[in-house]
């Protein structure tokens, strides 16, 4: 809120109403919410409301206007280089020449950006970076669920081991992370942003790991018998 940045305000509001989502229980999410809503309302200055109010009159906003011109230039570099683009980071000079309101405009989307900056290919591999990291923390998402599901019908007296929960719960705070990145991507350039690549390299190895530890947990002795 405080970076006065619309695309940033619109990721917080998809990271609250996913993390809500993802809450249990369900009563106790609710209540957050309101709490979430409260608290913005209040704590957000008028300067602050009228920013992100702006988006529902984009059409009379310069900013987004600037906006729109900035992609369209972006999107017309790519077509006019679009098999390496203009060298990382290099389309924000030629952006006034392609439409933009300025020299040196940003381009104001991550796609656009790298689509611009590297080739359309370049852009392909990126989103089929982006595609396998979400479909490896789903995978571990799911695994790990799994194992925690199969242990309290086995034996719902017994605590399953504390490891997988972490794993769980850094598969689900991985993949809401990226899916935020993902969306804020949308509005922002943020390619050059180092956690993003961190986080798609976990996702990278997490499936094959939490099989591995899984493997090992389900081969030692119940300690019960």
């Amino acid at each position: 809120l405080m970076s006065f940045s619309r695309g940033a305000m619109l990721s917080l509001a998809i990271a609250a109403v996913w993390t809500l989502w993802h809450h249990r229980p369900r009563k106790q999410a609710a209540i957050l919410a309101a709490g979430l809503v409260l608290a913005v309302s209040v704590l957000s200055g008028q300067e602050i409301r009228e920013r992100f109010g702006s988006t529902a009159d984009f059409e009379a906003d310069a900013s987004a206007n600037s906006r729109f011109d900035s992609w369209a230039a972006g999107w017309a570099i790519a077509i006019d280089h679009p098999i390496f683009g203009q060298g990382i980071r290099n389309s924000n000079i030629y952006t006034a020449n392609y439409g933009a309101d300025r020299r040196g405009r940003t381009i104001h989307s991550n796609y656009i950006q790298i689509a611009a900056d590297s080739g359309i290919p370049t852009l392909a591999v990126y989103l089929l970076l982006l595609g396998v990291a979400f479909y490896n923390l789903r995978r571990t998402r799911q695994m790990t669920a799994q194992y925690l599901d199969d242990c309290r019908d086995h034996d719902p007296l017994r605590k399953p081991d504390e490891q997988i929960y972490q794993m769980y719960f850094t598969s689900v705070g991985c993949q809401g992370s990226l899916f935020i990145f993902a969306f804020g991507g949308i509005f922002l350039s943020l390619e050059m942003f180092e956690l993003p690549w961190l986080m798609i390299v976990l996702a990278g190895v997490m499936p094959d790991a939490v099989a591995q530890y899984i493997d090992r947990l389900e081969a030692e002795p119940d300690p019960q018998l």
